[in-house]
């Protein structure tokens, strides 16, 4: 076939080490239902191992990376350890979807952006004017890779989801160094429904032992801190309370939290609402603590009855946090 002609004459100029070797010969087999999720330490090369399972697979490939940077690793990866120098990679390589190569490096944003025609906030290929979908048919895209899929925000796994029903025929390699153990039970099968149960893992001792990382040890002392110190920490404490009682006093953002789309709708938005149950409930103790009003829906969401905790500075941390930042 013509792209596996082109795509297979990439070839990796370096050796592999031992446990990318490991992974390597088992891919086939993990190949079988068309995904493969490996876990791979900081270091391990996971993105090599990504460019080489693409080549494998020989088809037009899409890469998917949380930020412009990371992306840019990937292309600069191809040429540096795939490509004769001075190679001309056009056609071959591309960082834009309005222009699609057999391998295409986007960001997560970008993929939002291009589906649904807003401009992201990283200035990325705000590729608006493109139709997303006759781009990835035109180019024959079969290969899907997703590098550190567990940072999406709700909106972009949302574009990714799309993507998945409509070409549900493409092969998902997941790359990540740290998958989303701590995640909750709803994210997890999710992360999991996209990515395929995790397949291989490359561990930092494994690294060690290749000599590809050195030993090292860490110590801990434990004393107790001086004056000074504990001076220092006390001032800290007392400056985050004031701080903390401003904004909870603060009447604009009380305002401006009681206009929240899911507080005033709670049906409608449960779906979201129920992503960051920490956040939800965040936003309850706040409101409770003032004494404002709020749907008892939100409370049988959660399932917490009438037991809403008292404000502390962990709630609203997770309320700053996510109202001024994660919050779309």
């Amino acid at each position: 076939m013509r792209y596996q002609n082109v795509l297979r004459t990439l070839r990796f100029k370096g050796q592999w080490r031992s446990y990318q070797k490991r992974v390597l010969d088992r891919a086939e087999n993990y190949l079988k239902d068309k995904k493969i999720h490996i876990v791979a330490a900081p270091g391990s090369g996971k993105t090599t191992l990504g460019i080489e399972l693409i080549r494998h697979l020989g088809r037009p490939a899409l890469i998917l990376s949380p930020s412009i940077n990371i992306r840019n690793q990937w292309i600069a990866r191809i040429e540096e350890a795939y490509l004769p120098e001075g190679t001309d990679t056009a056609g071959l390589l591309s960082n834009t979807i309005r222009n699609p190569a057999l391998i295409t490096a986007i960001t997560y944003q970008a993929l939002h952006s291009c589906m649904r025609g807003v401009r992201d906030e990283q200035g990325d290929a705000a590729e608006t004017d493109v139709d997303f979908f006759e781009a990835i048919h035109s180019s024959g895209v079969k290969t899907l890779c997703l590098d550190e899929a567990h940072h999406l925000r709700s909106e972009w796994w949302r574009a990714l989801e799309e993507l998945r029903e409509k070409e549900p025929d493409m092969t998902v390699i997941s790359l990540t160094a740290t998958p989303p153990y701590d995640a909750s039970k709803g994210e997890w099968d999710k992360y999991i429904g996209l990515c395929g149960p995790i397949d291989e893992e490359i561990i930092v001792p494994e690294l060690v032992k290749e000599g590809s990382l050195c030993p090292h040890q860490d110590y801990v002392y434990f004393n107790m801190p001086t004056k000074e110190e504990a001076d220092a920490v006390e001032t800290f404490r007392k400056d985050a309370a004031s701080v903390a009682e401003q904004i909870f006093e603060d009447e604009e953002f009380a305002a401006a939290i009681q206009t929240h789309a899911g507080l005033r709708q709670p049906m409608q938005h449960a779906e979201q609402l129920l992503e960051k149950p920490e956040y939800l409930s965040s936003l309850l103790v706040f409101l409770n603590a003032r004494k404002l009003p709020f749907s008892r829906e939100l409370l049988h969401m959660l399932g917490a009855g009438d037991n809403i905790p008292q404000i502390d500075l962990h709630w609203l941390e997770v309320l700053l946090q996510g109202f001024l930042y994660e919050d779309p």
